[in-house]
């Protein structure tokens, strides 16, 4: 997961108030990235708190209300970080006792349980499965096997119709040569006038 898609999926509506699934470490810290930029910007745009001149109210009150909405983004983020490595997100909490601090960050640094565990799906494979689906290539056609097995019927109809209509002629000049045949045996004609009437019936000059 990259830096806009882990800030698109941490500030949308579903995932803000979402305490029960799991969340991967690059999904983690690109958004810890995101809040790092975020302050940056606060500090320029209101240096110690105070409302620049420039700025007017309205939209210092925005931002204040975007500000308290990513904050709880990233109370949310964080329980489903711990949820990822199989730990309770009551765990954020650790910090109120100082010595946590650095346990807290380890476990947020922990890669996360390869299976799933009592809180769901392992998010990578989730996120590899959803980018494998709308990854698909435009070069190949999705094959129809009906299409294909009434196009392979109609094509062996379209034969036994062609063989049948040739049946008929192919059977009545054998009829005709055995005819002759027959006629030449019983000596009805002569042996010139028998390869003739075959010529006749061949086509052939």
């Amino acid at each position: 997961m990259d830096f806009f898609e882990s800030v698109n999926k941490g500030l949308s509506r579903k995932e803000v108030f979402n305490y029960r699934t799991r969340a991967s470490r690059s999904e983690y810290w690109w958004f810890y990235l995101f809040n790092f930029l975020l302050s940056i910007t606060s500090e320029i745009l209101y240096p110690s708190g105070e409302v620049l001149p420039i700025i007017p109210m309205p939209l210092y009150i925005l931002f204040i209300i975007f500000m308290l909405y990513v904050v709880l983004a990233t109370i949310s983020l964080g329980a489903r970080r711990l949820h990822d490595i199989d730990k309770s997100g009551w765990w954020l909490l650790i910090p109120f006792t100082i010595i946590g601090i650095p346990i807290l960050i380890y476990w947020l640094c922990q890669k996360g349980n390869d299976d799933e565990n009592r809180f769901g799906s392992n998010p990578l494979e989730l996120h590899s499965g959803s980018s494998n689906t709308k990854t698909t290539t435009p070069s190949k056609v999705k094959r129809n096997p009906y299409l294909e097995a009434m196009s392979e019927n109609n094509s062996n109809e379209t034969s036994n119709i062609s063989s049948n209509e040739s049946e008929p002629e192919d059977s009545g000049v054998e009829q005709e040569l055995k005819r002759i045949e027959s006629m030449f045996k019983e000596s009805l004609i002569s042996e010139e006038e028998r390869n003739a009437m075959r010529r006749k019936i061949l086509g052939i000059d």
